[in-house]
């Protein structure tokens, strides 16, 4: 409709066979031009990220692949792509059979599917857990040293490595699902809750793309302790990649979430919603750069600018008969950057990596694609490094 404007009119003289006789002097309205739509899809930032997406989707034989990269402070989508690989012999793979038939036909997946976001849902729920005053960040947690935790309810929960007691600080930056089980049993369920709500999970972000679905979020007359844990590690939850961005810019602004928009609008006419204050958000942002540097985005450290992100690698839920798969995963890492004033968050999803080629961690597998992302994006829009001398320490970056 912003497009089409408004038709205009003729009003002729005919004789009895139809011919125009003629036009009186009032009798033609011409044609009002419809207004410009500006996408705000960047075509330089598009076209690299769908070729370091298929690069790492060829890389390690999975079966498919979703990236998004936004601009947190307006909201606008600058570059989204979504790959499906068909791969011979593996069940339960993505599909979009009319894709196959034309690719205008296909669903964009990273509007309409969602997936379990595992540890990259963390962040989300150490906000709000402390910002409520359940857990201080340099409390002391009792994780264990060398066997799994086990809840109130007598739930293991097991941790990629074990370090012996933490601080809830520490907890984040080593993804600590011990950890966030202690706390998680602190909160309520309407608290708990609460957090899937505020960051913007449950609800479609209203971006105009076609087909967007809501996620997957456990009603609350369904709720249980068994999801209060689950949740608190990204797990029985499931959410759209344009929902993770969206949520993770909270971060990267003042604490509120962004409106999400493919066409150009008018910021002022943009409804933003608080998830957490600007301290919160402030020092969330401060742990995942540590996450960078000390946690699983090691590999993933961008040689040019101060990162913050997370990593995420949760179980590929089985198509059929419920349950997960032990040895497929669905691999995922998010970042944001520069540190202070960031202009761009980016997103990976790596479906089902292939694990017999020894890579299937979000920090190594989707990692490597967001921060190669991040630097193409900021060096294309001419956005100096903010990184410091490489014998600079953690807390002379902050102090600075």
């Amino acid at each position: 409709d912003q497009l089409l404007g408004q038709g205009g009119k003729l009003r002729y003289l005919r004789d009895v066979r139809n011919r125009p006789m003629w036009v009186a002097s009032d009798g033609y309205e011409p044609h009002v031009d419809g207004e410009p739509v500006r996408l705000t899809i960047d075509l330089a930032i598009q076209r690299y990220l769908e070729e370091r997406l298929q690069e790492a989707v060829d890389d390690c034989n999975a079966g498919g692949g979703r990236a998004i990269v936004i601009d947190p402070q307006s909201g606008e989508i600058l570059a989204l792509s979504d790959i499906i690989n068909k791969r011979e012999g593996w069940p339960g793979q993505p599909e979009d059979p009319l894709r196959e038939k034309h690719e205008r036909l296909g669903r964009n997946r990273c509007v309409t599917d969602p997936y379990e976001p595992g540890s990259t849902f963390k962040p989300f729920v150490w906000a709000v857990a402390t910002e409520s005053g359940a857990a201080d960040a340099l409390e002391v947690l009792p994780t264990p040293a060398a066997t799994p935790y086990r809840t109130s309810t007598g739930r293991r929960i097991r941790d990629v490595h074990y370090y012996g007691p933490v601080t809830w600080r520490r907890v984040l930056v080593k993804s600590l699902n011990s950890g966030m089980a202690i706390v998680a049993e602190r909160i309520s369920e309407e608290a708990m809750q609460g957090c899937v709500e505020r960051f913007g999970f449950g609800q479609r972000t209203g971006c105009g793309i076609a087909g967007e679905t809501a996620g997957l979020v456990t009603p609350s007359k369904s709720w249980s302790s068994y999801t209060q844990v689950s949740v608190s590690m990204g797990h029985e939850i499931a959410v759209t990649p344009l929902q993770m961005v969206r949520g993770f810019a909270a971060f990267a602004r003042d604490g509120s979430l962004p409106s999400l928009c493919l066409v150009s609008e008018d910021e002022s006419t943009l409804i933003r919603q608080q998830a957490i204050s600007a301290d919160m958000a402030r020092e969330v942002r401060e742990i995942l750069e540590e996450v960078m540097t000390d946690g699983t985005g090691r590999k993933s450290q961008s040689e040019q600018y101060r990162l913050f992100g997370k990593s995420g690698t949760a179980q590929l839920p089985k198509s059929e008969g419920g349950g997960y798969h032990q040895d497929r995963y669905i691999s995922s890492f998010i970042a944001g950057a520069p540190f202070d004033t960031p202009e761009v968050v980016v997103l990976c999803v790596i479906d089902d990596p292939d694990r017999s080629l020894g890579a299937w961690y979000g920090g190594r597998v989707a990692g490597p694609v967001t921060r190669d992302v991040i630097d193409f994006s900021l060096e294309y829009m001419g956005v100096p490094s903010d990184k410091l001398p490489q014998d600079a320490s953690l807390s002379d970056r902050r102090t600075n």
